[in-house]
């Protein structure tokens, strides 16, 4: 996997997007090109990324939801082995809110564990996230 922060989508610019590559006998061939949804300009989607297992997460520490401060969201994708493919299964948002804080700025994933780091936050924030029954909820 490659991410491309700064690349562009539609009118969009600097939307970002994250390039998945597989190995083909000795060659590594482009199979997917992944973009977040939804999406916003200057999102810089793949600016950060991790994968554990079948479990992709992306970070997007632009992404605005205020329309005032860089929030950013991290989204969590699945592989899907039928369709050889990742898709997104989430968007995870900051949990809290006020001032710009960079969320998604880092992002790491073991097993059933994702952290999403925000280094704006005060001197700096870890969310750790873990699996409920239908998405990812603020380990407390």
């Amino acid at each position: 996997m490659v991410g491309a922060p700064r690349s562009d989508k539609s009118a969009l610019t600097d939307t970002g997007s994250v390039f998945i590559f597989r190995r083909s006998g000795t060659n590594w061939v482009w199979t997917q090109k992944i973009y977040a949804f939804p999406s916003q300009a200057n999102s810089q989607f793949g600016y950060s990324m991790a994968i554990s297992g079948n479990t992709l997460v992306v970070g997007a520490p632009y992404q605005d939801y205020s329309w005032y401060s860089d929030n950013g969201a991290a989204y969590v994708f699945v592989w899907i082995a039928d369709e050889e493919l990742f898709q997104q299964n989430e968007q995870i948002l900051r949990p809290d809110t006020g001032g710009s804080v960079l969320f998604g700025y880092s992002v790491a994933i073991s097993g059933s564990t994702i952290i999403v780091g925000a280094p704006q936050g005060g001197n700096g924030v870890a969310y750790v996230f873990a699996p409920t029954d239908f998405s990812w909820g603020l380990k407390q």
